[in-house]
């Protein structure tokens, strides 16, 4: 599908939930790798989302695996990010291109004081690491603009779409302006 985008001159992302077998298959890497070549596809238009929990499994095999993807060309997402054990160390070693914000947090935004606490130093953190940062679960203008203001301008949620089959994507797209869709 990200090779069809691409031809069609559409600048997308396509994001890719990995299930915990799947990312620690000892022949993910090697597959991946043919189905890129056999495909054509742009890996750079490609995120691979794990969560946070299957990264920590196994923290020494999961920074080997993100870096092997990332050397093909792929982001690594952590998606959940804050809802497991949350190891500082472990992100920084984790060497994942972005970090995603679970919902949880975004679900009381803005008026929970603790969730906005929490949302804001994943926020400042990410940031100090260089690390893209994406909110999940957004659902309301009020989500939104705090998101914004405190300096994530990424996000994913049933305000801007709900999930749907890739032909009705398709008519949505062109309906509507984003710079990046997952």
């Amino acid at each position: 599908q990200s090779r069809a985008w691409a031809d069609a001159g559409k600048r997308l992302r396509l994001a890719v939930n990995l299930s915990a077998r799947q990312f620690q298959d000892p022949e993910f890497v090697p597959t991946l790798r043919q189905a890129i070549g056999e495909s054509g596809a742009n890996p750079q238009a490609i995120e691979l989302e794990i969560t946070e929990s299957v990264a920590l499994r196994d923290p020494s095999a999961a920074q080997t695996t993100i870096g092997e993807c990332r050397d093909l060309g792929f982001r690594v997402v952590l998606d959940d990010f804050g809802t497991y054990y949350s190891s500082l160390s472990y992100l920084k070693k984790l060497g994942a291109d972005t970090i995603k914000i679970d919902r949880s947090f975004v679900s009381g935004l803005p008026s929970d004081e603790g969730d906005a606490a929490i949302v804001r130093a994943i926020i400042a953190l990410g940031r100090s690491l260089g690390r893209e940062i994406i909110a999940e679960g957004v659902e309301t203008t009020e989500q939104a603009g705090w998101l914004i203001r405190e300096g994530c301008s990424t996000a994913q949620g049933f305000l801007f779409a709900r999930p749907m089959p890739e032909p009705d994507f398709e008519r949505w797209l062109g309906t509507h302006h984003i710079q990046t869709a997952v």
